[in-house]
């Protein structure tokens, strides 16, 4: 299993936590309960005598709680993966159906009409069933068993709760709304070297306003609109506002495909305002130094030179790397203590210590340019792909994760540059950028961008050169097949730095086999505790450890700062705009589900890309911990996945039932028993092997990538 799974499972187990889980308990169980709380009351306004009313289902008998009310028996199974209500003579077992229709059937004529059979099943036995001149009564339903209602009766009675589950993401929906939900907005944070996005020159600070037909889009939308947009080949179109320019900017973006979905590259943006911990990890080198920052705190200068937003921010501390002064506003909440009867502001000057880059003394290879910024000095020079950049000003370019940085410095200046293009050699003269935005992150086997040239270059997974202790065990030309992080005991973690269970740092490992995933695992090495150890397998099969070292000459500009991110409220003015919100959301989370399950088929997107009950609670969790608002607009999304899933025409689901009525309805008489048996185990078994194989990519012991 996972790591981050067992992390993941283990918030749920911490008991601060525990008022939450029973928020996404009660949750998930709301939408259970609409959902067979509408077959059930369809039921009963039929005439239909309903037995068991449950939520979770009671496999070999085992419940969790019941009581009897009436004819009904109302519980709680063992097993939460759904409920049921169980009807007389309707068995979603097909093992047991036949013997549920046997029980749902009267003896006799006369009992038939003592029971007030329906007519037109009396008059099948007009003589008494004891006459020496008739044969015996064929048995009929009982009246109030739900094999003898109308077709359209049991089909009103099979589609209730799927409207109901629609009802419900409605109501939820409008809630959420008319209580203010808080969305991401829609502002380009960072983009991913040589991705789509990279390419068409998408910077950090855009505001996309519109994606396709989509007008103000929220940033879920780009999220789940890109890997289902139709006709992706052709790209997504988008239109962007960016600071400095007065008329929007229209962008084509052609996703490409990144592990199981077509992506672009893109993350959305922060604030200036510090997070809830102010540092990402409790063990990051700079938590230990305990910088005075407080949550909340808004970082408005650094080094004197005030920053107006996020992106400012970044790149503002991708200049200052060493020691920083950071000017920060901080508004001090009322105490009874103090007696103050209002918040005050103040203005704090702040030390930012240094973050020294940890490195195990390993610089790789260079490999190709992979990607070309429209528009960029590498444009205008005839830059290609695959070019190998061999030389610049006649020496060689050194190690490719610091060669932005060392070509930033002479921003505005001439190089030459020595390529490598099909076997030949060639020269060309480019004019650097005075930009050196660098709005970039790694992200799997992205390359690394150069800012000043806007070209995006490979690193290889071979090494070129090694410095200290490592030399000792490795040698240029090993190539680096697995590397693992591997951090101290859980002990020493505990001891030293105070971690309890649920916080333990766990061996990460990342293969390198097909993937160049140098950049991205080199950023994962600036997280680590002190002391963590990286195990390298080599393409020879040896495997070699070395330690960590921090580069005090390297300063890290990242410093693992958590700000808040930029978001937008979406909140009702009135109870008509709630529920005109409500309806366009609901629409959207139904809408979803119909054009991912289109895109399976098409094989777009891939089956791996569905979740299970595993990943269903930890987004749950994860919406309950943003608020009540966030809550319901998820459960609003599950219900309307209920809803469309539970209608799908497979059988034992809503949908099946609903196929077999349909064809009940226009053949005058009921589909085959043993037809409809096949059929059943058929769905059964197709069912079972659809939860386990959900189940089995939660737990990542199937892969999803």
């Amino acid at each position: 299993m996972h790591w981050q799974l067992i992390a993941g499972l283990a918030w749920f187990m911490e008991p601060a936590n525990w008022p939450i889980v029973l928020e996404v308990a009660i949750g998930i169980g709301m939408v259970i309960f609409v959902h067979e709380l509408g077959h059930f009351a369809v039921a009963k306004a039929c005439g239909v005598k309903c037995e068991k009313f449950y939520l979770g289902f009671d496999i070999g008998g085992w419940k969790l709680c019941k009581f009897q009310w009436g004819e009904t028996e109302y519980g709680i199974g063992v097993l939460p993966l759904g409920g049921y209500v169980k009807m007389l003579g309707q068995d979603d077992n097909p093992s047991r159906q036949r013997e549920e229709m046997e029980r749902a059937k009267l003896k006799s004529a006369s009992a038939a009409t003592a029971g007030a059979a329906p007519a037109s099943a009396a008059a099948t036995n007009p003589a008494e069933p004891n006459s020496p001149e008739q044969p015996a009564a064929e048995a009929v339903f009982d009246p109030r068993s739900y094999l003898a209602k109308s077709v359209p009766q049991r089909m009103a009675i099979i589609s209730a709760g799927v409207i109901m589950n629609v009802i419900f993401a409605f109501v939820a929906s409008s809630i959420a709304f008319g209580m203010g939900v808080e969305q991401i907005a829609c502002v380009v944070g960072g983009v991913v070297p040589g991705s789509p996005a990279w390419k068409s020159g998408i910077e950090a600070g855009d505001r996309i306003t519109q994606m396709g037909s989509e007008k103000n889009p929220i940033f879920r939308d780009i999220v789940n609109g890109v890997p289902l947009a139709d006709d992706i080949q052709k790209g997504v179109n988008f239109v962007i506002e960016r600071p400095g320019h007065e008329q929007p900017l229209k962008v084509n973006v052609v996703p490409e495909k990144k592990g199981i979905i077509h992506q672009i590259g893109m993350r959305s943006a922060h604030t200036r305002q510090l997070a809830d911990p102010v540092i990402s990890l409790p063990y990051a080198p700079l938590a230990l130094d305990k910088p005075d920052l407080q949550p909340g705190d808004v970082i408005v200068a650094v080094d004197g030179q005030p920053v107006a937003d996020g992106a400012e921010l970044d790149q503002a501390l991708l200049r200052h790397p060493g020691k920083t002064a950071l000017t920060v506003e901080r508004t001090e909440k009322p105490t009874e203590a103090t007696g103050d009867v209002k918040a005050e502001t103040r203005i704090l000057e702040v030390e930012l210590p240094p973050l020294a880059t940890m490195t195990p003394g390993i610089v790789m290879q260079m490999g190709p340019i992979t990607a070309i910024r429209k528009g960029s000095p590498a444009d205008a020079a005839d830059l290609r792909t695959e070019d190998i950049l061999e030389k610049i000003d006649g020496e060689p370019p050194g190690d490719p994760l610091t060669l932005a940085a060392r070509l930033a410095a002479r921003a505005g200046e001439t190089v030459t540059l020595t390529l490598r293009r099909a076997g030949k050699s060639l020269e060309r003269t480019v004019e650097l950028s005075q930009d050196t935005t660098d709005n970039t992150f790694p992200a799997g086997d992205s390359p690394v961008a150069v800012p000043v040239l806007g070209i995006a270059v490979s690193v290889e997974n071979t090494i070129a050169s090694v410095e200290g202790e490592a030399a000792a065990a490795l040698k240029p030309g090993d190539e680096i097949v697995i590397a693992a992080l591997v951090p101290p005991s859980e002990e020493t973690q505990a001891e030293k730095f105070g971690l309890k269970k649920g916080e333990f740092q766990q061996r990460h490992e990342v293969k390198f086999a097909g993937k160049r995933n140098w950049p991205v695992f080199f950023d994962l090495m600036q997280a680590v505790l002190p002391g963590t150890k990286l195990e390298l397998t080599l393409n020879d099969e040896r495997t070699v450890t070395v330690d960590l070292r921090p580069d005090a000459a390297r300063p890290n500009p990242d410093r693992a700062l958590v700000l808040e991110p930029v978001t937008v409220l979406q909140k009702a003015d009135s109870l008509g705009e709630a529920l005109r919100l409500g309806e366009r959301e609901t629409a959207y989370s139904l809408s979803i589900v119909f054009r991912f399950l289109r895109k399976i088929f098409s094989g777009q997107v891939p089956i791996t890309g569905m979740g299970g009950p595993v990943t269903i609670a930890q987004q749950a969790g994860m919406e309950a911990s943003a608020g009540l608002p966030k809550l319901l607009l998820f459960l609003a999304m599950l219900s309307a996945n209920l809803a469309v899933l539970n209608f799908l025409p497979i059988p034992l689901l809503d949908g099946g039932h609903m196929v077999f009525l349909a064809a009940e309805g226009v053949r005058g008489k009921p589909v085959n028993e043993q037809v409809v048996a096949w059929f059943q185990f058929a769905g059964l078994f197709f069912l079972a092997g659809l939860m386990l194989f959900v189940f089995l990519l939660d737990v990542g012991l199937i892969p999803r990538g």
